[in-house]
């Protein structure tokens, strides 16, 4: 599905929205990496990650001329009846939003950054990591039912890097993306960074507004940081954090 998108002053406040948030977790995921230690589970990396977002804002823009991030809560109505959208009751781990004074609908205003974020890591007997940040992480960005980061072009999902090589990490996702018919991620052209934050992207085509939308990826290497232990070739080893081997 296409469409021709906003408004020129809607496009160019959306960029400037998206560079604040952009930086803001870039900071935000240089401070939980280096934290002392960290949780393992994902919910409680989350309210780790908050806390560094909200110290970043305020670094971003003393001011604190920003709106405030909202954590585990419903996305603001986009022209849905709060009685009748799914979309209202599955919350996102983060959306960080402003009204858009150009839009002439005010049922149509929400700008909403979404930030979804997944463990990436070995499977445990009961959990593929690297399968669930596609089918309910990615996916989230696709599905008519959730519709995260509707009517904005752009979105984020942040990755928790427990354990692995990073290009074992990239072909599991890639395969399950594959298998979904959704576009593989491709890294950037700095490649992997160990111990820091990697970046990758992909453009998805929705059956909703707007489309293509840009999906970028931030993998934060945890290695060594959460308690996860590593399994190579049937020995359990603590993972370490000494970066990615070359790709």
């Amino acid at each position: 599905m296409s469409n021709t998108g906003p408004s020129i002053p809607a496009r160019s406040t959306w960029k400037r929205w998206e560079g604040f948030c952009f930086e803001c977790l870039n900071r935000a995921l240089g401070s939980l990496r280096n934290s002392d230690s960290l949780p393992e589970g994902e919910n409680a990396l989350n309210a780790k990650l908050l806390d560094c977002l909200r110290i970043a804002a305020r670094e971003v823009r003393p001011s604190g001329n920003y709106p405030p991030l909202r954590a585990e809560c419903p996305p603001l109505p986009y022209g849905e009846s709060e009685e009748t959208s799914r979309r209202l009751k599955a919350t996102p781990d983060f959306v960080w939003g402003y009204v858009d004074a150009s839009e002439p609908n005010p049922l149509l205003d929400a700008r909403e950054f979404t930030i979804e974020c997944k463990r990436l890591r070995h499977a445990s007997q009961s959990w593929n990591y690297n399968e669930s940040y596609v089918e309910d992480g990615i996916q989230r960005f696709l599905d008519v039912g959730k519709k995260d980061g509707v009517g904005v072009p752009s979105g984020v999902m942040v990755g928790y890097w427990q354990a692995m090589d990073a290009d074992d990490i990239l072909k599991a996702v890639n395969v399950t993306a594959q298998k979904g018919h959704i576009p593989i991620l491709n890294v950037s052209t700095d490649g992997w960074k160990g111990a820091a934050v990697s970046n990758l992207r992909h453009s998805l085509i929705r059956q909703f507004p707007l489309s293509p939308f840009e999906l970028r990826h931030l993998w934060v290497d945890l290695r060594g940081k959460c308690g996860v232990k590593e399994s190579v070739n049937g020995f359990v080893l603590l993972s370490a954090s000494t970066g990615p081997s070359a790709p």
